[in-house]
Order: structure tokens, then C-alpha cells, then sequence
């Protein structure tokens, strides 16, 4: 995996990760992009890869749900455990990027960062 014009961890990589920066995740060239707000809807982080599919975080209640390329459900967090296939594949390298770069800030509510 390789990511490139991304920031230091921290508030730095989340102002540059708004924007979307490009990458190479096991050979396919991606963008990676991720957002947050108010509304559930609008909190995103996801990796369009270049055959035009797209890995995605969604939030289900107190855990985090992972969608692979093709569209089913890779695998989900709940109480900071994973629950996935760990082989080599692109949902891998995008969770550990996630875990490494403390993402899951986008897919929580503004309101938790005040308290």
C-alpha cells in the first residue's frame, strides 16, 4: 500500500483526507476520501479503486460496518475487534490504514469531539 500527499496522523491527514488523496492499494491505483458531519449520512470514508468499485465504512449503531468492492459486507467492529477474513486484499490494507490513521473521527458524531 502506498499513499501519497497525505499529512502527518491526526488533524493534518483528516484536512487533507476531505479533499481525497491518491494511492495504490495491492497494485490498483485509488483515491481515498473521507467526511464528516452532523448528519449520519454525511459521514463517509471510502477508497474508490480504479475499476470503479468502492470499499465503504458505514456506521450501525455503536459499530462500525466494512463493504467490500463488491458490495457485501466485508467485515465489522464492534468494541474495537474486527470480525474479518484477514487475507490480502484491498479491505485489509484499507482497514489498516483506517485503524493506523484513527479514521473512525469521520464516521462519529461532531458532538462526541465537544464532551
Amino acid at each position: 500500500m502506498t499513499i501519497e500527499e497525505i499529512a502527518a496522523p491526526g488533524y493534518p491527514a483528516r484536512s487533507r483526507l476531505r479533499s481525497g488523496v491518491n494511492g495504490t492499494i495491492d497494485g490498483n491505483r485509488c483515491q481515498i476520501r473521507a467526511g464528516g458531519g452532523l448528519r449520519p449520512s454525511k459521514r463517509l470514508f471510502e477508497v474508490k479503486l480504479s475499476d470503479s468499485s468502492a470499499i465503504r465504512f458505514h456506521t450501525n449503531g455503536t459499530s462500525i460496518k466494512l463493504e467490500g468492492a463488491d458490495g457485501r459486507t466485508a467485515g465489522k467492529r464492534s468494541v474495537g475487534h474486527w470480525e474479518m477474513n484477514p487475507q490480502k486484499s484491498p479491505e485489509f490494507f484499507t482497514v489498516c490504514l483506517f485503524e493506523i490513521g484513527d479514521f473512525d473521527y469521520f464516521l462519529s458524531s461532531p458532538l462526541l469531539t465537544i464532551f
